[in-house]
């Protein structure tokens, strides 16, 4: 499910289902239904829904362009470009742009994407990234799009030729050019050295520049983005490395790193150390505990400000059996910080949280710049732990930050509630709510009115788009007894 805002006030709903097509619903400007119908096509199987998945959907040229994914009868994997008419739902044109299978020497690996599909929010330009591995070789095809979705650029790499490297993120500037990270595909999947390279309309192959500080990551992942204020490129690194102390365990730990677009040398590299959301939590909620929070992603706002995501995780295995075990996943607390241009720690804020996931979230996968996203591979697409409504989005507003996210009822109360236990989890109610971020003060409030008791308001996260006057829509859930109802809401954040 995926709700659209278009610029000229219009809101589009999508779902795929397998049941003949995408469902395509329209909305005029003042939020009321004009069209419903179905998005169908003969060069993808509409009633398949266990090998298809929507990778991104952008509005790009005053159309709605979606990135589809599905596997073909051979267990090839195509995305589909679908060029959709935003007043009618019609198909205007759609093309098969990538092909590929999996990267990674396993099948299990979950540190590469075989598809990225990444837009300049700055333009209607975009780059596509699709890895196609079998056993000895692999290959992977950048292209970049300009907003007529024609090519300004396209290179093919075998990765067998340079050392096994493989695609992790792209960030677009315009028409001008694609920067790319890539790493080392390792033994057991994991992505280690990790390089950056720059693709411009003249470029034919790819120059490769390692980031030397990151030499001896481990299961690195990472997430890029263009800063247009600055012609910077910002780049996130969480990775594992190995602990000075103990030489046997391995850390955590993320990093930003700003390069210059020009020759992409780095300009500066900051460990993130969550020394201000520990100072806000002690300070402001007298938290007994530091955060232990690993960042899993980051926003640059409408001022040009960087907010870093990062969130607690824990799972545990419920029981074993021969060739399967059981899982639950626990995400923590959630930490803010807050960077000034010198990417230097300037506000943090803490978010007290528990949520449970049956199965296990894998650690290391970063999901969407903006959102909390602990979330599977695009590659195993329907795995139960795909929860949208236990992900947490950031709001950009004119005049104040926010977190729309949905929290257990005792959080919505006064006081600490560092002594919720994990049987707790089936007890009380799920509330939609939002945090107002400002000037290193919290508040927060409920989204759709006081809580009462058996009675669940909550928001599907991963479906919600905000547009640029920080108004978010997406889908509301409410349940009352037995009966759940469902709906498009549109809240605006000032």
């Amino acid at each position: 499910m995926k709700v659209v805002q278009f610029k000229n006030g219009k809101t589009c709903y999508l779902n795929f289902v397998g049941e003949g097509g995408i469902t395509f619903k329209l909305f005029d400007a003042a939020h009321k239904p004009t069209i419903s119908t179905k998005i169908r096509s003969t060069k993808w199987d509409a009633d398949d829904y266990k090998s298809t998945a929507i990778c991104a959907t952008y509005e790009i040229h005053d159309e709605l362009v979606i990135f589809l994914l599905q596997q073909n009868n051979s267990k090839e994997n195509i995305l589909h470009r679908i060029r959709v008419n935003e007043e009618t739902g019609k198909i205007i044109k759609e093309d098969e742009i990538a092909s590929g299978r999996k990267m990674g020497l396993f099948p299990f690996s979950i540190y590469v994407k075989s598809f990225i599909v990444q837009k300049d929010p700055n333009s209607d330009c975009y780059g596509v990234i699709s890895a196609d591995a079998t056993f000895g070789k692999a290959t992977f095809l950048v292209q970049h799009f300009d907003g007529n979705h024609n090519l300004i650029s396209s290179v093919t790499e075998s990765t067998k030729d340079n050392g096994g490297l493989c695609p992790m993120a792209i960030a677009v500037n315009g028409d001008k050019a694609l920067y790319l990270t890539s790493g080392e595909l390792g033994g057991m999947g994991d992505v280690n050295s990790t390089y950056i390279s720059k693709l411009t309309k003249e470029s034919k192959t790819i120059d490769y520049k390692p980031l030397e500080f990151a030499v001896d990551f481990k299961s690195s992942t990472c997430q890029m983005q263009f800063r247009h204020s600055d012609n910077k490129v910002e780049v996130l690194f969480t990775t594992r490395v190995k602990s000075k102390l103990f030489s046997n365990k391995s850390l955590y730990m993320s990093c930003l790193a700003l390069l210059n677009s020009d020759n992409l040398n780095v300009l500066s590299l900051k460990e993130l150390t969550n020394k201000k959301i520990n100072e806000f939590g002690h300070t402001i909620l007298a938290a007994e505990k530091d955060f232990d929070g690993v960042c899993n992603g980051f926003v640059l706002t409408n001022n040009n400000e960087t907010f870093l995501l990062s969130e607690e995780m824990s799972y545990e295995v419920v029981s074993k059996m021969p060739g399967k075990g059981i899982s639950k996943s626990y995400l923590g607390n959630i930490g803010i910080t807050q960077l000034n241009a010198d990417a230097e720690e300037s506000a943090g804020y803490l978010i007290e949280s528990k949520k449970k996931i049956e199965g296990e979230v894998p650690f290391m996968f970063l999901k969407d710049n903006g959102k909390g996203a602990w979330v599977i591979s695009p590659d195993r697409m329907h795995d139960a732990t795909n929860n949208q409504e236990v992900k947490f989005l950031f709001i950009s507003g004119k005049k104040a930050n926010y977190i729309l996210i949905n929290q257990l009822d005792v959080y919505m109360q006064a006081g600490n509630a560092e002594s919720l236990k994990r049987r707790d989890f089936n007890q009380g109610t799920i509330e939609a709510c939002y945090y107002t971020l400002k000037n290193g003060n919290m508040a927060k409030a409920p989204v759709f009115g006081n809580v009462t008791p058996g009675v669940e308001h909550t928001c599907y996260i991963g479906s919600a788009d905000v547009n640029s006057d920080g108004v978010v829509a997406t889908l509301e859930r409410s349940v009352d007894g037995k009966k759940t109802t469902g709906h498009i809401v549109w809240l605006t954040f000032e």
